[in-house]
């Protein structure tokens, strides 16, 4: 292999939307050679954070740390910036084990330096949230938070804009309120950014953003609630229960059983460990489900 079959295979991996296993081997190995064929190879940058975000959709972080520290090491542009804004969301996730939002911050505030990074100035904040007592009371941080809320719904540019982190950080700073009026205003934005994801989560392979729905999700009050999609399964299948839908003009059935005090789903004579393993893995007609949850109707539970 050259550079130059590297990076045919690199451009025509990109452009398939589901690749095989063996596409992604070669992916990988295509990849890796362009990197680490020649430090000056054109758009080198491109392919490492290209590798690195491959290994963090498909959840090996160990390896996706390790292209995104080389990106920060060895270069000084966007791609630096975008490496440490995904480093600093893979602590403040828990990526590494447990969350660590010291190291998330450090990297934020790094990335957040490029006012236009909205993804690092959401960062940011969240992570003083996490080190702040009684946010709620600090008028300061509380203005930045509504602040960055509204730039990010006014120059909300595509579906990966951090609109639902924004106003998911406006209703856990008021969480604890008594005031019916602000808990009326805080379920509003929590229903707002839970109506946004969906169709982040469509394009996105990104596992942060399933924590991101569940986090929303705990959050909303589920007596009466009407089921909107499949990620309502996140509450609807927490404990021993059956749930039945509808693609294209075909029944379903998903079922959920308390083993050992998790959830484990069968679904299409199919085992999951988990409801985040099922609305990852689970397919139909070879079409992953969450790529599809816009065609899913008639959710209910048995």
């Amino acid at each position: 292999m050259n550079t130059e079959q590297a990076w045919k295979i690199f451009k025509e991996y990109n452009a398939k939307d589901n690749p095989t296993q063996f596409e992604k081997d070669a992916f990988i190995e295509a990849s890796e050679f362009y990197i680490y064929a020649d430090r000056d190879t054109p758009d080198r940058d491109i392919v490492l954070f290209n590798l690195a975000s491959f290994y963090y959709d498909n959840e090996y972080y160990p390896q996706a740390k390790k292209y995104y520290e080389i990106l920060i090491d060895q270069y000084d542009d966007l791609s630096k910036n975008l490496a440490q804004t995904c480093l600093g969301k893979f602590y403040y996730y828990g990526h590494d084990g447990m969350p660590n939002y010291q190291k998330a911050y450090q990297y934020a505030n790094q990335a957040a330096e490029f006012e236009s990074n909205l993804q690092a100035q959401w960062l940011k904040l969240a992570c003083i949230y996490q080190f702040n007592d009684s946010p709620s009371t600090d008028t300061r941080y509380t203005e930045s938070v509504f602040q960055l809320t509204e730039t990010v719904v006014h120059r909300q540019s595509s579906w990966f804009a951090p609109v639902p982190e924004a106003k998911l950080l406006i209703a856990s700073i008021f969480s604890e309120t008594k005031d019916p009026s602000i808990k009326t205003i805080c379920e509003e934005l929590l229903q707002e950014a839970r109506a946004f994801l969906p169709r982040r989560l469509q394009q996105s392979k990104n596992p942060d953003d399933l924590l991101l729905m569940h986090q929303i999700i705990d959050m909303l009050p589920h007596t009466g609630q009407e089921i909107l999609d499949i990620y309502d399964l996140i509450w609807l299948l927490k404990k021993d229960s059956a749930v039945s839908f509808t693609y294209a003009g075909a029944p379903y059935e998903v079922h959920a059983q308390q083993k050992d005090h998790h959830t484990v789903i069968s679904f299409q004579d199919n085992w999951y460990c988990s409801i985040d393993d099922f609305l990852k893995k689970a397919t139909i007609d070879g079409h992953v489900l969450r790529g599809i949850a816009h065609q899913i109707s008639n959710i209910t539970k048995r």
